[in-house]
């Protein structure tokens, strides 16, 4: 869903991880952009497509 000329456009929004974080980074950002861009596009809400 997030290709590669999207992802080029919002990986610089994106802020680093802070290297002093306690917990490890739940998941890599580009998977997480496109599970954001799931809802709108499939017309769900965020509570049916997660557990």
């Amino acid at each position: 869903m997030a290709d590669d000329d999207l992802w080029a456009l919002m990986a610089p929004l994106l802020p680093p991880w802070p290297g002093n974080a306690p917990d490890l980074r739940p998941a890599p950002n580009r998977l997480r952009l496109q599970g954001i861009l799931y809802v709108p596009h499939n017309d769900t809400s965020p509570g049916h497509c997660c557990p």
